[in-house]
């Protein structure tokens, strides 16, 4: 017996360039993949009436901290330093394993309640093996799908907090890399055997407290996994010291399964250098502007990169709302390409950034940096087997289409492609 569900009369937001936004739609789901979008689809099917709600994909959060959940808002007045001294040096190491999976549990309950149904988890709070296992047990158990990505920093040498790093294999050491490839492998293994809704990553040590030979290393491991990577760039303005993506140019680690975050001090030449490498860039205004790393860079992830996606960062200072997040993000990019024109005194005649841009960056934009987009990022039939949740307020997997209330887009074509769900 075919399962369906028939979302009617919605406004339909899709996200796909072919179809556009539909005034008034149904949508099919059929076994757990949309089978059609148009009006007035005649079934045998299970009812969901939505005349007065806008169905759009799902949302992508393309660089939280999932595990700082309970920690929310401690940090709203905080900065860089104060955020390494309060939350890494000090809240950090006193996580039980037990602390990482309520973090992770309730993190993505909660960004699944904001309409958020993929999330790049940046974990980088792994004291000890348990930490990892519970973290991605977590994430697991609420549902959310996208990319969990295994922080391989070894917190006490790299001096972030007292962590233990873990013992199990490799030489004994808990900051070695034989045993922090020992738990990469282990975590793939363990809960990634099988594709699903969340998928294995990793977030390799950042360049600016590791030898370079290390990180190679780690980028060499996580392509060996078939992991997809996500990692700190050029967020401290400390110009004479850091020029990562420079550096890893020069090291030949740049490709289209990397996705860096912020980016705010990127020099010219470093943007340039990111043409064409098919290398994403996660944008996070609300820290970014906060902790004093720079402005968001949206315009120059639009020119020099497959196009922008939007992350939540730091839930211990920032809310986990991607709606207000794009909605911040939007406005702060409007005055950004206005004001040269205010210093001339000329009033802006033309939008510069639009609705359906913003909408961009949280959907098909951020299914892509996610490594998702055969799964998430627009509401599309599919012409083959994937997956569908359909208890997912929110969900652009096939069959999970959103119920939630959201400003309408602009009526021009997404410039992106369109997701193959």
């Amino acid at each position: 017996m075919v399962d369906r569900l028939l979302i009617q009369g919605a406004a339909v937001v899709t996200m796909d360039p072919e179809l556009g936004d539909l005034e008034r739609a149904d949508i099919l789901v059929e076994d757990g993949r949309i089978a059609a979008i148009r009006p007035d689809l005649q079934v045998d099917a299970e009812v969901i009436r939505a005349d007065t709600m806008i169905a759009m994909p799902g949302m992508v959060d393309t660089h939280r901290h999932t595990w700082q959940t309970a920690l929310r808002g401690i940090l709203a007045d905080g900065n860089i330093p104060d955020y390494l001294r309060g939350i890494r040096l000090q809240m950090a190491p006193r996580y039980r394993p037990e602390d990482m999976y309520a973090g992770n549990y309730v993190g993505a309950l909660d960004a699944i309640n904001c309409g958020i149904t993929s999330v790049v988890d940046y974990c980088h709070n792994i004291l000890e093996p348990d930490h990892a296992h519970a973290s991605v047990q977590g994430l697991l158990d609420a549902g959310i799908g996208g990319l969990y990505a295994h922080g391989m920093t070894p917190v006490t040498e790299n001096t972030w907090s007292e962590s233990r790093g873990g013992t199990v294999g490799g030489d004994g050491n808990p900051a070695s890399y034989a045993t922090r490839e020992h738990l990469a492998r282990q975590i793939k293994d363990t809960h990634f055997a099988a594709d699903g809704v969340l998928r294995f990553g990793m977030a390799p040590q950042e360049l600016a407290i590791t030898p370079e030979a290390e990180v190679v290393r780690e980028y060499a491991l996580a392509r060996e996994l078939g992991a997809r990577m996500t990692q700190h760039a050029n967020q401290v303005m400390v110009r004479q010291l850091f020029k990562d993506v420079e550096a890893l140019h020069r090291l030949g680690l740049l490709d289209d399964d990397l996705l860096l975050v912020h980016c705010t001090f990127n020099t010219d030449e470093e943007w340039r250098l990111l043409e064409d490498t098919g290398v994403m860039v996660s944008v996070c205004a609300e820290t970014e502007m906060q902790m004093g790393m720079g402005y968001p860079a949206i315009e120059e992830v639009t020119r020099h990169t497959p196009g922008p996606s939007l992350g939540i960062d730091c839930v211990s200072g920032n809310s986990g709302d991607l709606i207000t997040h794009s909605r911040l993000v939007l406005q702060a990019s409007r005055y950004r390409a206005d004001e040269p024109g205010y210093q001339q005194w000329l009033a802006p005649q033309e939008m510069s950034w639009t609705t359906h841009d913003a909408l961009s960056w949280i959907t098909i934009n951020g299914a892509k940096a996610a490594g998702v987009a055969d799964v998430a990022g627009s509401l599309t039939p599919a012409s083959g087997p994937t997956w569908c949740c359909s208890r997912w307020a929110g969900s652009a997997r096939p069959g999970g289409t959103a119920t939630i209330r959201a400003a309408r887009s602009s009526p021009r074509p997404a410039s992106a492609a369109s997701t193959p769900c």
